[in-house]
């Protein structure tokens, strides 16, 4: 996991470098916030869930807040609830990494 962060970082870090592209709009700006708070916030909520901490109302509104942030800088945060949802259907419907998602109790649940 750590040498796959560090490629992460290290890509990050290459496409960020100002030499890398030809031209810089002043607009950047806005894709740059939106990705820290869209990320920030996913992490947060991502973090609170792998270790079983309870989603009570500080945190709750600490990623709304975060999202509000991302959704003031640029519009395609609008996407954050349905990237929550896809994370919460692959990670947390029930299923074990052995056994593969139950997509029967999944469906039924969902209302189809």
């Amino acid at each position: 996991m750590v040498a796959g962060a560090g490629v992460v970082l290290g890509i990050m870090l290459w496409f960020a470098w100002p030499g890398v592209h030809a031209y810089f709009n002043d607009d950047d700006i806005y894709d740059i916030l939106c990705y820290s708070f869209y990320f920030a916030a996913l992490l947060y909520y991502v973090h609170r869930r792998q270790s079983s901490l309870p989603l009570s109302v500080g945190p709750a509104l600490s990623i709304i807040f975060l999202q509000i942030l991302a959704l003031g800088a640029k519009e395609m945060a609008v996407t954050f609830p349905a990237i929550l949802v896809a994370y919460e259907v692959a990670y947390h419907v029930g299923c074990s990494w052995k056994s593969g998602p139950d997509w029967k109790r999944w469906w039924i649940e969902a209302g189809a």
